[in-house]
């Protein structure tokens, strides 16, 4: 009797488990820049609601199932409700990206930036995740360094080449969620049709800033009503 008694409480406690788990259901729509990149975009997808979702301590799991080439499912399942509303409320943050050009010239800025006067002065330059096509890590075999590539659509080439032009030996800021996460030196020679930043620390570092601005352009998650 007492063996039967521990295996119905064991037996219930596990159901008590299953059942306090939730399950999130996201639509996923794409805007591919090249329908090429369409699995490595829902991939790309896949990866970064993980990571966040590791970022802000929950047990829980995100897969994407594929429905078409621009479209899929993303089905998250987390520990409790407790656990779902974080996800859902992280999922619904905003993305941003814009490009911004130094009010100093690049040197004046460094020993700004090396004092306790605080930071550069940015200006808008008009070029946003709108222009913005694809970001894609990259090594230089002969140095061994690692970088990203900033790619840009022929309306953002357009913009780029004007404020290069207008602003040699500023600096170029890229902002994400509106904060500085890289800049570079302005050298017409240089920038042209993308932007290239050497000296990430890592390719796995490089690999999630990539996964992390190409998810946040070009995808769309739109809860399912459970």
């Amino acid at each position: 009797m007492k063996k039967a008694v521990i295996a119905l409480l064991i037996g219930m406690i596990a159901l008590a488990g299953c059942q306090a788990r939730r399950s999130l259901t996201y639509d996923v729509s794409l805007t591919l820049p090249d329908e090429s990149r369409s699995l490595e975009l829902m991939n790309a997808t896949e990866r970064v609601v993980n990571r966040r979702m590791h970022s802000l301590t929950v047990d829980g799991s995100a897969a994407i199932i594929p429905t078409s080439k621009d479209k899929g499912k993303l089905k998250i399942s987390v520990h409790d409700g407790a656990s779902g509303k974080r996800v859902s409320d992280m999922l619904a943050q905003p993305f941003s990206f814009d490009v911004r050009v130094s009010k100093e010239n690049a040197r004046a800025a460094s020993q700004q930036n090396s004092s306790s006067r605080g930071t550069d002065t940015w200006l808008p330059t008009g070029i946003t995740g709108a222009e913005l096509q694809w970001v894609s890590p990259i090594g230089d075999r002969t140095t061994g360094k690692i970088g990203v590539e900033f790619t840009f659509s022929p309306a953002g080439q357009q913009k780029l080449a004007d404020v290069v032009r207008k602003n040699a030996g500023k600096s170029l800021g890229m902002f994400v969620r509106g904060l500085l996460v890289t800049k570079v030196s302005i050298e017409a020679k240089k920038i042209q049709q993308h932007i290239v930043v050497i000296g990430i620390p890592s390719p796995e570092i490089a690999n999630v800033f990539t996964d992390d601005v190409n998810v946040g352009l070009h995808a769309r998650l739109t809860p399912v009503e459970q």
